[in-house]
């Protein structure tokens, strides 16, 4: 029998918890009907008000063509006047966040380092074959589905996908003595199917495989926790954390810190199996040990239902985007090393730093969105400006 004391301790703990909970949701509430009732008859038009998709035009072939939409080189003389907004990096996220904002009349300019625009989606070419760096496949992309619908806005419908074969992926699991193939694994998509590709290289593990999937399915519909905390006030969110409500409201936070090894250890002994079932962690560059579950959760998910590729090319994607952007005034310019974010000297930032060469050009915005990731952003970023948010923590 449960020991009283800790009965006792454990409802005073959850008592403690419930406390603060209430309030906090309370807060949120109020705060959302507050802002809902002080905007009303203030709406703006959002990037997403009217559907911008139109009957979608011939695939463009000729390279100069092309050549002219992604490797627009940077000069001076091309950088737009009053601009809103300075993106540095023309990766994908880059590119989406430019659409969007220009599909407001926002004037954009993406400034990219590389050569031509599109981060892991550009291509080269090679003795008269184009190659692409980082699109091999992209999963929910059915007809629809939300990720269909963002992708057909930010590029009018003009972007095409091309499905894969139902039997996607193959998983080849080798006899460690000889190095040759002991089981072929063919995975198809849609749904059911997908799960069943696993049960029949794996009969005898049926039960051990669908709990596997029930945690993947779990483990993904925490991810509503993680929006949560992006659209919601700065302050509400460390007081949330602060709190300690999100573990107890959420398992995102156990999702996401225990590894995907842990979790095949959990469901069987069957090494083959782990193999399967972690097979495509190479995705992500992260072997099971060491790779985070939810990581893992997402992308299983993501290819249940079957792959796509861009029809033309993954270079396509950056080639349908930067349309979008232009229309509104703005540019995407390439050979543009952004070597430093410029601010007023209180920590505001006003512009970028571009270094062509010998010459610096310093170029302003009221805004600037870096998608050049984390730690190149930081290096961007003026000694003052880093030293004032340390002193924040």
């Amino acid at each position: 029998m449960e020991d009283p004391l800790s009965m006792s301790s454990g409802f005073l703990a959850e008592y403690t918890r419930l406390k603060y909970v209430f309030p906090v949701i309370g807060v949120t509430l109020l705060g959302v009907f507050l802002k809902s009732f002080f905007s009303r008859g203030k709406e703006t038009a959002g990037p997403f008000s009217r559907d911008t998709r139109r009957p979608r035009a011939p695939l463009v072939v000729d390279r100069a063509a092309r050549k002219a939409v992604i490797q627009n080189r940077f000069q001076e003389s091309k950088i737009p006047q009053d601009l809103d907004a300075i993106v540095i990096g023309s990766g994908i996220g880059g590119l989406s966040v430019a659409s969007m904002m220009a599909k407001v009349n926002k004037k954009v300019l993406v400034l990219e380092q590389h050569d031509r625009a599109g981060g892991c989606c550009h291509t080269f070419v090679e003795k008269g074959f184009e190659f692409d760096v980082g699109i091999h496949y992209i999963g929910e992309l059915e007809e629809e589905n939300k990720l269909r619908l963002l992708i057909d806005q930010l590029t009018e419908g003009q972007l095409a996908w091309q499905p894969l074969d139902n039997n996607f992926d193959t998983i080849v699991l080798t006899n460690k003595s000889t190095g040759k193939p002991a089981k072929v694994i063919p995975i198809r998509g849609g749904g059911d199917a997908y799960i069943q590709s696993f049960i029949d290289a794996f009969p005898a593990e049926e039960a051990a495989i669908r709990r596997f999937f029930v945690l993947i399915n779990e483990a993904e519909s925490h991810m509503s926790t993680l929006v949560m905390l992006k659209v919601l006030p700065y302050w509400l969110c460390r007081l949330a954390v602060r709190l300690g409500v999100i573990p107890w409201l959420n398992r995102l936070k156990y999702f996401s810190e225990r590894s995907l090894k842990s979790f095949l250890d959990e469901v069987t002994t069957n090494e083959d199996l782990k193999a399967a079932l972690g097979y495509c962690y190479g995705d992500y560059g992260s072997p099971p040990a060491e790779a985070s579950f939810l990581v893992h959760a997402l992308l299983l998910n993501h290819y249940k239902d079957g792959a796509y590729y861009p029809f033309g090319g993954a270079s396509e994607i950056a080639f349908h985007i930067i349309p979008t952007i232009v229309a509104a005034g703005g540019r995407v310019l390439t050979s543009a090393r952004v070597t430093g974010i410029v601010d007023d000297g209180h920590g505001r930032v006003v512009g970028v730093r571009v270094t062509k060469g010998s010459q610096e050009v310093e170029v302003r915005a009221p805004i600037v969105v870096s998608d050049a990731g984390i730690v190149n952003t930081v290096r961007m970023l003026s000694k003052d400006v880093l030293e004032k948010s340390r002193s924040r923590k």
